[in-house]
């Protein structure tokens, strides 16, 4: 467990995961509220990975940035501190969103508490950039819950997705709220605990790598997932979500790909996926089950579009050992903050791969038996007591 205060852990695993996705630069605008992540910036310089650039003025600290982006084409970091500090950086970001110039902009601020009340160095500053910027990130203030390594690495990995997106690089703005303590307090070894493992993914990977221009055509799984991992081999235990999408040819491909590795596919109802032939029907149902879900946790999940109608199914992609989301959008849908790799198409089968029909006919047998008590519990209700249960199953009859 990591002995650090809330702040200054937020702001180690910030600049980690931006090292891990490919940051070199980073240009700095002293300032107090920025702290926690000056401090973090200058460790990794000291180690070598990291090329800090300090510069006093708010407006040139952002030219710098954008020369360093448009000269190597990888994004460089701006930090500034908070208040009126941040619109010095408006400029540089106009000129980066017209000449498509990736940049991360990073400003520090206030806690949300501490807004609109008159609050030196506190102005409305989340979205102060307007469409200048290709998104704007306004995070939550670091706390010790569970989950905030994972919140903190994924919003990092789409920030820089977005910013160097193929068709439309640029300016990416988040805005990070730090509480005090902005520094480390005394011998923190023998400080406090963490709640969590601050550390990313395995062997310095991003969190979210994004493979859409390179699987932008339908690729097999396997070298899919060699985008992402060396020597990569598909599992046994996988399993498909199909969510909202505009892809007319995904359900084909999601029923082909299931079909040959024998997993089986959860459909939300816009998915259209109910008629492919590993589909199941009561998943939800199933997954709700804690018993069954803890049997059932996958070591793949595909997902599919924009998911998310239900819980249960949220909570087994959030536990899947691989998550890979097929989702051509530029900002895609990852609402368990889970995926490991993003993808534009759904991948075709491998050529080899291991299959466990005992995987799918447990799930397939936990299906039936689910409609059979759903038909039980409808046909013990009395006539009178319709519901919506009752009219859901004559529609879909």
């Amino acid at each position: 467990m990591s002995a650090v205060n809330p702040s200054t852990a937020e702001a180690i695993v910030l600049v980690d995961e931006l090292l891990r996705c490919g940051v070199s630069d980073a240009v700095l605008a002293p300032g107090s509220r920025s702290t926690p992540l000056a401090l973090a910036l200058a460790a990794v310089e000291a180690r070598g990975d990291l090329t800090l650039h300090v510069r006093l003025d708010e407006r040139s600290a952002a030219y710098t940035a954008l020369g360093i982006g448009k000269v190597t084409g990888v994004p460089a970091v701006v930090l500034t501190t908070s208040g009126t500090a941040a619109v010095n950086l408006h400029p540089a970001i106009v000129e980066a969103d017209e000449a498509s110039v990736p940049m991360l902009v990073i400003t520090a601020d206030r806690p949300p508490r501490l807004r609109d009340v008159g609050a030196n160095q506190a102005i409305r500053q989340a979205s102060v950039f307007g469409s200048d910027v290709r998104i704007s990130i306004d995070m939550a203030p670091a706390s010790r819950e569970v989950g905030q390594v994972r919140y903190w690495r994924s919003t990092v990995a789409r920030a820089v997705a977005t910013a160097t997106d193929a068709l439309r690089p640029g300016p990416v703005h988040l805005n990070i709220p730090f509480e005090e303590p902005l520094v480390p307090e005394g011998d923190e070894d023998e400080g406090g605990t963490w709640s969590e493992d601050l550390d990313g993914r395995p062997d310095g990977r991003p969190w979210t790598a994004d493979a859409r221009l390179v699987a932008g055509m339908s690729t097999p799984l396997d070298d899919v997932l060699n985008a992402m991992l060396e020597d990569a081999v598909v599992p046994a235990r996988g399993v498909v979500v199909i969510g909202d999408h505009q892809d007319v040819d995904a359900v084909e491909l999601a029923d082909e790909l299931a079909d040959a590795l024998a997993w089986p596919i959860l459909s939300e109802p816009s998915g259209n996926g109910a008629g492919c032939s590993t589909a199941l029907s009561h998943a939800p149902l199933l997954l709700a089950d804690e018993s069954f879900a803890e049997a059932h946790i996958p070591d793949l999940v595909l997902t599919i579009g924009r998911i998310g109608l239900n819980r249960s199914v949220l909570r087994m992609i959030s536990r899947a050992a691989l998550h890979v989301a097929v989702d051509s959008r530029p900002q895609w849908s990852d609402p368990t903050r889970s995926a490991d790799l993003v993808v534009a198409s759904v991948p075709l089968p491998p050529e080899e791969a291991e299959v466990d029909e005992e995987w799918l006919e447990s799930w397939q047998r936990a299906d039936v038996l689910a409609a059979a008590a759903v038909e039980t519990a409808l046909s013990s209700a009395s006539d009178a007591a319709l519901t919506g249960m009752h009219v859901a199953r004559v529609v879909a009859a």
